[in-house]
């Protein structure tokens, strides 16, 4: 290392011009011990400081020790100078408490940054073997710390090998003792850095300020629903209670629909309520509601004040069987339209159903038409939450084609129905008809609508001519035009 060596020559260089000196004051022959002999190299120091322990030794040899054989008089050891500030100590023990510090230190750090270590040790000022470094550094970061003690400051210096590479990295920090840890951990930042150096983010414009479109566009038809749900609450209560006083209809009806939007709105923005699952407890509630209001009419309550209390039940039992569905699954926009369709043809199979019992044209088929809304809309529901993910296109294929086919089916058995007098029997087979027309078109839709692997064929259309001979051999022949192919 270039620093120590500078640093110990002025030390050298001024105990040599001391023992140079003192030789020839003592000729051959002098009576002068060595011990003399060192002193007057003591002496003639120039800073007039005594010089280091080499200095003395080089200053004997030039002296000759006198005829006879003295015995020289006893001298102490003389004792090591205290190092002063610029002046380097190498901790010479590879063991030093200094050493084994800082090598701890530079394991450490390096395990915290995530490095794969080869080597790493701490050693004195010059003493990093530089090649073997390089070798070590092909399997994992090589790390050499020479640590130079001045007395007042300690001076580190890194030198690193990154893995797969060969080149020598360097860095350099100084501190007093305490510091250490932080100083070691400051070059193995550097030196990482210097290899992973961190990313930047380059300077963008500042973006316009527009809030990101959320996933919520149900709140809409979800506060809908909590209108439509707040005000027949109101209603019911009002009736309920057995008042028919327009002063508190009104009101009543105005402050369920304002705390049925609210509350709505507050579920919405909390749960992010998707178009699928505000439609799918939109159905389950409005037409739960429906089928207990139909139902109750059915069996002769439609003047009592309990008939609401029959419709605020099935309310809830759809709005708490709504919110259970779309809390464990997902509902689709399929799933929300399959239970909206489940529950009107339950409803109109219900209602067919009633008819053809009872063969009966002047009465309102409430019951079944109840019991069919309730029963579509549990059926629907349930199949909306295990269906994979039904399609909303192929969903309402299906329903226009039951509902043409219910049209079909109508149309072809009305001529029973012509004449004076239509009998029980004439009604049946007209229903019947109708109902058969409607599962025969949804079963058709679903078919048609399957999904298939294979790519449709193309459409094929060719113009052709051909002759057609006469009836009879005199009989001129006929040329006709038209197309052939497959469509």
């Amino acid at each position: 290392m270039v620093l120590p060596l500078v640093l110990a020559a002025p030390l050298s260089t001024a105990a040599q011009p001391a023992a140079t000196k003192s030789a020839p004051q003592s000729p051959v022959g002098s009576s002068k011990t060595p011990n003399e002999a060192a002193s007057g190299a003591e002496a003639s120091s120039p800073d007039g400081r005594s010089p280091a322990p080499g200095a003395a030794a080089t200053a004997a040899p030039g002296s000759v020790e006198p005829s006879g054989n003295p015995e020289p008089a006893a001298a102490s050891p003389p004792e090591s100078p205290a190092p002063h500030a610029g002046t380097p100590v190498a901790p010479s023990d590879p063991a030093s408490p200094l050493l084994a510090r800082a090598t701890e230190i530079l394991i450490s750090g390096s395990e915290d940054l995530g490095l794969q270590l080869a080597q790493a040790t701490a050693v004195g000022p010059g003493a990093t073997d530089e090649p073997a470094l390089l070798e070590a550094g092909g399997s994992g970061w090589a790390l050499s710390l020479e640590v130079t003690d001045t007395g007042g400051e300690i001076d580190l210096r890194l030198v690193a090998v990154a893995p797969g590479q060969r080149i020598l990295r360097v860095a350099h920090q100084s501190g007093d003792r305490e510091s250490l840890e932080l100083s070691v951990l400051r070059l193995l930042r550097d030196v990482v850095r210097s290899v992973r150096p961190e990313r930047q983010p380059k300077p963008t414009a500042a973006p316009a300020r527009t809030e990101a479109p959320r996933d919520d566009d149900g709140r809409a038809y979800l506060a809908t629903t909590g209108a439509l749900v707040g005000g027949y609450v109101g209603y019911s209560l009002e009736h309920i209670a057995g008042s028919s006083d327009a002063r508190l209809i009104y009101p009543l009806m105005t402050l369920g629909a304002g705390v049925g939007v609210g509350a709505s709105l507050m579920a919405a923005d909390e749960w992010e309520v998707r178009t699928g699952e505000a439609w799918y407890l939109s159905a389950t509630t409005l037409w739960s509601t429906a089928a207990a209001l139909f139902i109750t009419d059915g069996v002769g309550l439609a003047d009592s004040s309990h008939r609401h209390a029959y419709g605020l039940l099935g309310t809830a039992t759809g709005l708490s069987l709504g919110t259970l569905a779309i809390s464990v699954t997902e509902i689709t926009q399929g799933g929300a339209i399959l239970t909206q369709s489940g529950a009107l043809f339950g409803g109109l199979f219900g209602a067919l159903t009633e008819r053809m019992i009872e063969a009966n044209v002047d009465e309102r088929p409430t019951l079944g038409l109840g019991v069919g809304l309730g029963s579509g809309t549990l059926l629907a529901g349930l199949a909306a939450t295990l269906a994979p993910n039904p399609s909303p296109t192929r969903v309402v294929y299906i329903d226009l084609s039951a509902v043409l086919g219910g049209l079909t089916g109508a149309a072809a058995a009305s001529p029973v129905l012509v004449g004076n007098k239509v009998t029980q029997t004439e009604t049946r087979v007209w229903i019947g008809s109708v109902a058969a027309g409607t599962l025969l078109g949804a079963v058709a839709g679903y078919v048609l609508t399957e999904p298939s692997d294979d790519p449709p064929a193309p459409i094929v259309v060719q113009p052709t001519a051909y002759s057609i001979p006469g009836a009879t051999p005199t009989s001129p022949s006929v040329t006709a035009l038209g197309f052939t192919g497959r469509w």
